[in-house]
């Protein structure tokens, strides 16, 4: 009995090895939905820069109506993120995720939201060439972290030419 026991434990830490294994390898190389096809050499050369700012500058927490925590209530965190694009060619929004640490050193769970999620939520994730465009957020505070903390945005872009660009924000939660 303890024998089949230790089986069945080796076997599934075998398996979610496995399994957070294949999800940290590499980034996401398929074409996204949106994403235009290229115009022969044209775009090949272009730069998919972007920038990255957070209205407000300083993030305050607001109570989430109808939660229920066993000890604090759950807040959300509303920002609108604002993309600039530096790009002679149209940039699309192709995920963003975040993590919340807490001033205790506590982490809540990171949220990713790839490209189908975002286009689900904003409808449109295209941003203009050497233009700019804002995404409303309203981050999540659960009911397991303090309601301070550092709040860390990962943000990708994916231009016609499907090259990449990435940034990371991070900003203080009051």
């Amino acid at each position: 009995m303890h024998n089949r026991h230790c089986v069945s434990v080796l076997l599934l830490m075998s398996m979610i090895s496995a399994s957070l294994g294949a999800g940290a390898c590499g980034k996401y190389n398929g074409r996204p939905p949106i994403a235009p096809s290229g115009i022969g050499g044209i775009l090949a050369g272009a730069n998919s820069t972007f920038s990255l700012a957070v209205e407000p500058t300083q993030l305050l927490r607001r109570p989430a109506v109808g939660t229920v925590c066993p000890s604090r209530q759950a807040f959300l965190v509303p920002f609108q993120l604002r993309l600039r694009s530096e790009s002679p060619s149209a940039l699309f929004l192709n995920q963003v995720s975040f993590q919340f640490i807490d001033s205790a050193g506590f982490a809540a769970p990171g949220i990713a939201m790839r490209q189908p999620d975002l286009l689900s939520h904003f409808g449109s994730v295209g941003i203009p060439p050497r233009g700019s465009r804002d995404f409303p957020f309203s981050f999540p505070l659960g009911c397991g972290t303090r309601p301070v903390g550092n709040l860390s945005i990962f943000v990708e872009t994916i231009d016609a030419a499907r090259a990449f660009s990435d940034r990371t924000l991070t900003l203080a939660v009051r």
